[in-house]
């Protein structure tokens, strides 16, 4: 999971997220990353990737790296995109996998009810 800086949009169209998605492709072919799952939502992401080769590190600094130069263009400027990393764990068993999904689920349906509340007290 990585989120966009002070929680900054990182994707604003369909063409930021086909930029994102042919970045972790490329990360695939050149590291071996096999992509699991995947979410996409405008300030963040989360992947679920496995990787053989034990390079986890070094395929995440890929992505992020290269998808904040394709953002940059994009956007026309040229700036920092993602803050730190929230979460390069190694789950283990399927069972593991499928309980960090959930829990990953369940906090961003958190979040959501969370904005949810917050901008219907601005609207009365």
């Amino acid at each position: 999971m990585n989120r966009g800086r002070s929680r900054q949009k990182i994707f604003h169209s369909a063409e930021y997220f086909d930029a994102f998605l042919k970045t972790v492709e490329v990360a695939h072919t050149r590291f071996g990353v096999q992509v699991l799952s995947y979410c996409l939502m405008s300030n963040h992401y989360l992947l679920l990737v496995k990787t053989p080769e034990a390079n986890l590190g070094r395929a995440m600094r890929h992505i992020n790296g290269v998808y904040t130069q394709r953002y940059n263009r994009l956007k026309k400027t040229d700036s920092w995109l993602f803050r730190e990393y929230l979460g390069l764990k190694r789950i283990g068993s399927i069972s593991n996998t499928i309980a960090k999904l959930r829990a990953l689920i369940e906090e961003d349906k958190k979040l959501a009810r969370t904005v949810a509340k917050i901008k219907s007290g601005y609207d009365t």
